[in-house]
Protein backbone atom coordinates (compact mmCIF):
# COMPACT_ATOMS: atom_id res chain seq x y z
CA UNK A 1 0.00 0.00 0.00
CA UNK A 2 0.92 3.67 -0.41
CA UNK A 3 0.42 6.00 2.54
CA UNK A 4 0.75 9.78 2.75
CA UNK A 5 0.31 11.63 6.01
CA UNK A 6 0.31 15.23 7.14
CA UNK A 7 -0.42 16.37 10.67
CA UNK A 8 0.07 18.93 13.39
CA UNK A 9 0.12 18.89 17.17
CA UNK A 10 -0.31 21.39 19.98
CA UNK A 11 0.84 20.77 23.56
CA UNK A 12 0.53 22.76 26.78
CA UNK A 13 2.00 21.78 30.15
CA UNK A 14 2.34 23.30 33.57
CA UNK A 15 4.21 22.25 36.70
CA UNK A 16 2.97 23.14 40.19
CA UNK A 17 4.80 22.62 43.47
CA UNK A 18 2.48 21.64 46.32
CA UNK A 19 2.95 21.26 50.06
CA UNK A 20 5.15 18.50 51.47
CA UNK A 21 7.26 18.53 48.28
CA UNK A 22 4.61 17.15 45.94
CA UNK A 23 5.01 18.02 42.25
CA UNK A 24 1.90 18.20 40.05
CA UNK A 25 2.29 18.17 36.26
CA UNK A 26 -0.70 19.04 34.06
CA UNK A 27 -0.87 18.49 30.30
CA UNK A 28 -3.34 19.31 27.52
CA UNK A 29 -2.67 18.33 23.91
CA UNK A 30 -4.34 18.00 20.53
CA UNK A 31 -3.08 16.19 17.43
CA UNK A 32 -4.77 16.15 14.02
CA UNK A 33 -3.59 13.93 11.15
CA UNK A 34 -4.83 13.50 7.57
CA UNK A 35 -4.08 10.20 5.80
CA UNK A 36 -4.27 9.21 2.16
CA UNK A 37 -4.06 5.43 1.74
CA UNK A 38 -3.90 3.69 -1.62
CA UNK A 39 -3.76 0.06 -2.77
CA UNK A 40 -5.28 -1.22 0.48
CA UNK A 41 -9.04 -1.77 0.62
CA UNK A 42 -9.04 -2.36 4.38
CA UNK A 43 -8.62 1.38 4.99
CA UNK A 44 -10.57 4.40 3.79
CA UNK A 45 -8.88 6.34 0.99
CA UNK A 46 -8.91 9.65 2.88
CA UNK A 47 -9.05 9.75 6.66
CA UNK A 48 -8.98 12.62 9.13
CA UNK A 49 -8.12 11.69 12.70
CA UNK A 50 -8.23 13.93 15.78
CA UNK A 51 -6.76 12.98 19.15
CA UNK A 52 -7.28 15.39 22.06
CA UNK A 53 -5.85 14.32 25.41
CA UNK A 54 -5.39 15.57 28.96
CA UNK A 55 -3.10 14.20 31.64
CA UNK A 56 -2.07 14.83 35.21
CA UNK A 57 0.94 13.41 37.00
CA UNK A 58 1.69 13.56 40.71
CA UNK A 59 5.26 12.95 41.91
CA UNK A 60 6.66 12.98 45.43
CA UNK A 61 10.47 13.08 45.24
CA UNK A 62 12.45 12.30 48.39
CA UNK A 63 16.14 13.25 48.31
CA UNK A 64 18.87 12.67 50.85
CA UNK A 65 22.66 12.73 51.20
CA UNK A 66 24.27 10.15 53.49
CA UNK A 67 27.46 10.51 55.54
CA UNK A 68 29.59 8.92 52.83
CA UNK A 69 28.58 11.70 50.44
CA UNK A 70 26.28 9.53 48.34
CA UNK A 71 23.03 11.11 47.16
CA UNK A 72 19.74 9.29 46.66
CA UNK A 73 16.38 10.22 45.14
CA UNK A 74 13.25 8.12 45.69
CA UNK A 75 10.24 9.23 43.63
CA UNK A 76 6.78 7.59 43.78
CA UNK A 77 4.70 8.57 40.73
CA UNK A 78 1.02 8.34 39.81
CA UNK A 79 -0.19 9.41 36.36
CA UNK A 80 -3.65 9.63 34.80
CA UNK A 81 -4.20 10.02 31.03
CA UNK A 82 -7.39 10.51 29.04
CA UNK A 83 -7.60 10.55 25.24
CA UNK A 84 -10.52 10.49 22.82
CA UNK A 85 -9.44 9.45 19.33
CA UNK A 86 -11.99 10.17 16.59
CA UNK A 87 -11.87 9.14 12.94
CA UNK A 88 -11.46 5.92 10.96
CA UNK A 89 -8.63 3.45 11.50
CA UNK A 90 -5.27 4.31 9.96
CA UNK A 91 -2.33 2.07 8.92
CA UNK A 92 0.23 1.45 11.66
CA UNK A 93 3.40 2.03 9.68
CA UNK A 94 5.65 3.37 12.46
CA UNK A 95 4.07 1.80 15.55
CA UNK A 96 4.13 -1.95 14.94
CA UNK A 97 6.90 -2.93 17.38
CA UNK A 98 6.23 -1.73 20.93
CA UNK A 99 8.77 -1.91 23.75
CA UNK A 100 7.25 -1.44 27.21
CA UNK A 101 10.14 -0.20 29.34
CA UNK A 102 11.15 2.36 31.97
CA UNK A 103 11.45 5.08 29.31
CA UNK A 104 7.72 5.03 28.47
CA UNK A 105 6.21 3.79 31.74
CA UNK A 106 4.90 7.30 32.45
CA UNK A 107 4.66 8.47 28.83
CA UNK A 108 1.37 9.61 27.22
CA UNK A 109 1.56 6.62 24.88
CA UNK A 110 3.64 3.46 24.59
CA UNK A 111 3.50 3.56 20.78
CA UNK A 112 6.90 4.62 19.36
CA UNK A 113 5.51 6.53 16.36
CA UNK A 114 2.65 8.82 15.36
CA UNK A 115 0.34 6.27 13.73
CA UNK A 116 -0.45 4.52 17.02
CA UNK A 117 -2.29 6.45 19.75
CA UNK A 118 -3.53 5.00 23.03
CA UNK A 119 -7.22 5.75 23.51
CA UNK A 120 -9.42 5.98 26.60
CA UNK A 121 -8.52 6.47 30.26
CA UNK A 122 -5.29 4.99 31.60
CA UNK A 123 -3.45 5.09 34.90
CA UNK A 124 0.23 4.44 35.56
CA UNK A 125 1.73 3.88 38.98
CA UNK A 126 5.30 3.20 39.98
CA UNK A 127 8.47 4.39 41.64
CA UNK A 128 11.91 5.55 40.45
CA UNK A 129 15.08 5.37 42.53
CA UNK A 130 18.54 6.78 41.79
CA UNK A 131 21.79 6.75 43.76
CA UNK A 132 25.12 8.38 42.97
CA UNK A 133 28.08 7.32 45.14
CA UNK A 134 31.39 9.22 45.42
CA UNK A 135 33.15 5.86 45.22
CA UNK A 136 32.48 6.01 41.47
CA UNK A 137 29.30 4.05 40.96
CA UNK A 138 25.67 4.92 40.30
CA UNK A 139 22.44 2.95 40.10
CA UNK A 140 18.89 3.40 38.80
CA UNK A 141 15.77 1.37 39.50
CA UNK A 142 12.23 1.64 38.06
CA UNK A 143 9.14 -0.35 38.99
CA UNK A 144 5.51 0.01 37.96
CA UNK A 145 2.64 -0.90 35.67
CA UNK A 146 -0.05 0.65 33.45
CA UNK A 147 -3.80 -0.04 33.60
CA UNK A 148 -6.77 0.88 31.43
CA UNK A 149 -9.81 2.14 33.34
CA UNK A 150 -12.37 1.65 30.56
CA UNK A 151 -11.25 -1.25 28.37
CA UNK A 152 -8.25 -3.18 27.08
CA UNK A 153 -4.82 -1.63 26.64
CA UNK A 154 -3.92 -0.94 23.02
CA UNK A 155 -0.30 -2.03 23.33
CA UNK A 156 0.46 -5.74 23.69
CA UNK A 157 2.80 -6.90 26.43
CA UNK A 158 0.89 -9.92 27.71
CA UNK A 159 1.69 -13.57 26.98
CA UNK A 160 0.17 -14.95 23.79
CA UNK A 161 -0.96 -11.43 22.87
CA UNK A 162 -4.07 -11.58 25.05
CA UNK A 163 -6.04 -8.39 25.51
CA UNK A 164 -5.88 -7.12 29.09
CA UNK A 165 -6.91 -4.07 31.05
CA UNK A 166 -3.56 -3.86 32.80
CA UNK A 167 0.04 -4.42 31.84
CA UNK A 168 2.46 -6.76 33.47
CA UNK A 169 4.74 -5.45 36.18
CA UNK A 170 7.89 -3.77 34.89
CA UNK A 171 11.15 -3.95 36.81
CA UNK A 172 14.24 -2.33 35.31
CA UNK A 173 17.63 -1.39 36.72
CA UNK A 174 21.03 -0.08 35.67
CA UNK A 175 24.38 -0.12 37.45
CA UNK A 176 27.47 1.83 36.39
CA UNK A 177 30.94 1.30 37.91
CA UNK A 178 33.61 3.95 37.31
CA UNK A 179 32.48 4.50 33.72
CA UNK A 180 34.05 1.14 32.87
CA UNK A 181 31.44 -1.48 33.68
CA UNK A 182 27.70 -1.24 32.99
CA UNK A 183 25.00 -3.71 33.93
CA UNK A 184 21.37 -3.31 32.88
CA UNK A 185 18.32 -5.56 33.17
CA UNK A 186 14.61 -5.30 32.33
CA UNK A 187 11.89 -7.79 33.22
CA UNK A 188 8.14 -8.16 32.78
CA UNK A 189 6.14 -10.47 35.04
CA UNK A 190 2.52 -11.04 36.04
CA UNK A 191 0.82 -11.03 39.45
CA UNK A 192 2.01 -14.61 40.02
CA UNK A 193 5.64 -13.53 39.39
CA UNK A 194 5.75 -15.57 36.19
CA UNK A 195 8.30 -13.88 33.94
CA UNK A 196 7.39 -13.32 30.29
CA UNK A 197 10.43 -11.25 29.33
CA UNK A 198 13.94 -10.62 30.61
CA UNK A 199 16.76 -8.71 28.97
CA UNK A 200 20.10 -8.52 30.78
CA UNK A 201 23.24 -6.93 29.37
CA UNK A 202 26.73 -6.31 30.73
CA UNK A 203 29.35 -4.07 29.10
CA UNK A 204 32.99 -3.47 29.95
CA UNK A 205 35.13 -0.80 28.28
CA UNK A 206 38.86 -0.65 28.82
CA UNK A 207 41.81 1.05 27.16
CA UNK A 208 41.71 -0.22 23.61
CA UNK A 209 39.28 -3.07 24.26
CA UNK A 210 35.64 -3.67 25.04
CA UNK A 211 33.37 -6.65 25.60
CA UNK A 212 29.61 -7.02 25.95
CA UNK A 213 27.35 -9.94 26.73
CA UNK A 214 23.57 -10.18 26.85
CA UNK A 215 20.83 -12.68 27.58
CA UNK A 216 17.28 -12.48 26.21
CA UNK A 217 14.27 -14.53 27.29
CA UNK A 218 10.81 -13.87 25.90
CA UNK A 219 7.56 -15.79 25.71
CA UNK A 220 5.82 -16.06 22.29
CA UNK A 221 4.24 -12.81 21.08
CA UNK A 222 1.99 -13.16 17.99
CA UNK A 223 1.50 -9.39 17.88
CA UNK A 224 5.18 -9.14 16.88
CA UNK A 225 4.96 -12.07 14.43
CA UNK A 226 6.79 -14.37 16.86
CA UNK A 227 5.16 -17.72 17.68
CA UNK A 228 8.17 -19.33 19.39
CA UNK A 229 9.83 -18.67 22.72
CA UNK A 230 13.16 -16.83 22.62
CA UNK A 231 16.12 -17.78 24.78
CA UNK A 232 19.44 -16.47 23.46
CA UNK A 233 22.86 -15.53 24.77
CA UNK A 234 25.03 -13.12 22.78
CA UNK A 235 28.65 -11.97 23.05
CA UNK A 236 30.52 -9.12 21.35
CA UNK A 237 34.14 -8.04 21.61
CA UNK A 238 36.33 -5.28 20.15
CA UNK A 239 40.13 -4.98 20.35
CA UNK A 240 42.34 -2.14 19.08
CA UNK A 241 45.38 -3.83 17.51
CA UNK A 242 47.18 -0.54 16.95
CA UNK A 243 46.41 3.05 15.97
CA UNK A 244 44.73 2.01 12.70
CA UNK A 245 43.61 -1.60 13.03
CA UNK A 246 40.64 -2.89 15.08
CA UNK A 247 39.45 -6.48 15.38
CA UNK A 248 35.94 -7.53 16.42
CA UNK A 249 33.99 -10.73 17.02
CA UNK A 250 30.40 -11.62 17.87
CA UNK A 251 28.56 -14.83 18.71
CA UNK A 252 24.95 -15.73 19.46
CA UNK A 253 23.70 -18.99 20.99
CA UNK A 254 20.09 -20.25 20.79
CA UNK A 255 19.15 -22.31 23.87
CA UNK A 256 15.89 -23.49 22.26
CA UNK A 257 17.79 -25.04 19.35
CA UNK A 258 20.74 -26.05 21.50
CA UNK A 259 23.30 -24.62 19.08
CA UNK A 260 24.93 -21.44 17.86
CA UNK A 261 22.68 -19.14 15.84
CA UNK A 262 25.25 -16.69 14.51
CA UNK A 263 29.00 -16.04 14.60
CA UNK A 264 31.11 -13.36 13.00
CA UNK A 265 34.52 -11.72 12.92
CA UNK A 266 35.59 -8.36 11.55
CA UNK A 267 38.70 -6.33 10.84
CA UNK A 268 38.68 -2.54 10.40
CA UNK A 269 41.39 -0.22 9.09
CA UNK A 270 40.98 3.53 9.58
CA UNK A 271 43.06 6.63 8.91
CA UNK A 272 42.15 10.30 8.63
CA UNK A 273 41.25 9.69 4.99
CA UNK A 274 39.74 6.24 4.65
CA UNK A 275 38.02 3.42 6.55
CA UNK A 276 37.99 -0.19 5.32
CA UNK A 277 35.72 -2.80 6.92
CA UNK A 278 36.16 -6.54 6.36
CA UNK A 279 33.75 -9.06 7.89
CA UNK A 280 32.71 -12.71 7.77
CA UNK A 281 29.36 -13.79 9.24
CA UNK A 282 28.03 -17.33 9.59
CA UNK A 283 24.29 -17.81 10.14
CA UNK A 284 23.32 -21.32 11.14
CA UNK A 285 20.18 -23.27 10.24
CA UNK A 286 16.91 -22.26 11.95
CA UNK A 287 13.29 -23.41 11.86
CA UNK A 288 12.64 -21.02 8.97
CA UNK A 289 15.95 -21.39 7.12
CA UNK A 290 17.30 -24.93 6.77
CA UNK A 291 20.49 -23.96 4.97
CA UNK A 292 23.35 -22.25 6.84
CA UNK A 293 24.72 -19.17 5.09
CA UNK A 294 28.06 -17.39 5.16
CA UNK A 295 28.28 -13.69 4.27
CA UNK A 296 31.46 -11.84 3.35
CA UNK A 297 31.44 -8.07 3.76
CA UNK A 298 33.75 -5.42 2.30
CA UNK A 299 33.13 -1.69 2.65
CA UNK A 300 35.24 1.38 1.91
CA UNK A 301 34.35 4.81 3.35
CA UNK A 302 36.02 8.07 2.40
CA UNK A 303 36.17 9.98 5.70
CA UNK A 304 35.45 13.69 5.62
CA UNK A 305 33.69 13.40 2.23
CA UNK A 306 29.94 13.64 2.65
CA UNK A 307 29.79 11.82 6.00
CA UNK A 308 28.67 14.83 8.01
CA UNK A 309 31.72 14.80 10.29
CA UNK A 310 33.38 18.09 11.10
CA UNK A 311 37.12 18.36 11.16
CA UNK A 312 38.38 19.41 14.60
CA UNK A 313 40.98 22.10 14.99
CA UNK A 314 43.55 19.56 16.19
CA UNK A 315 42.68 16.90 13.62
CA UNK A 316 45.07 16.38 10.75
CA UNK A 317 43.56 17.10 7.37
CA UNK A 318 43.44 14.37 4.74
CA UNK A 319 45.39 15.58 1.69
CA UNK A 320 45.49 13.76 -1.61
Amino acid sequence: RDVSRIGAGLDWSRQTFLDAGLVLDSEVALRVDAYNTGQDSTFERNTLRAAPRVATELRWPHARTVESGASEVLEPIVRLDFANVTGDAVPLEDSRIIEFDEANLFAPSRFPGIDGIEDGTRAAIGVNWHRTDPAGWSANLAFGRVASLDGALQFSDTPQGLDADQSEWLLAGQLSLNDRLWLSSRSLFDDNVAFTLNETRINWQGEGAGIASSYLFSQPEPAEGRSDKLSEWAFEGVLDLNENWTASADWRYDFNEGRAARAGIGLDYETDCIRIDLSVTRRYATSTSFTPTTDFGFRVSLLGVGNGKRQGTNRSVCRG
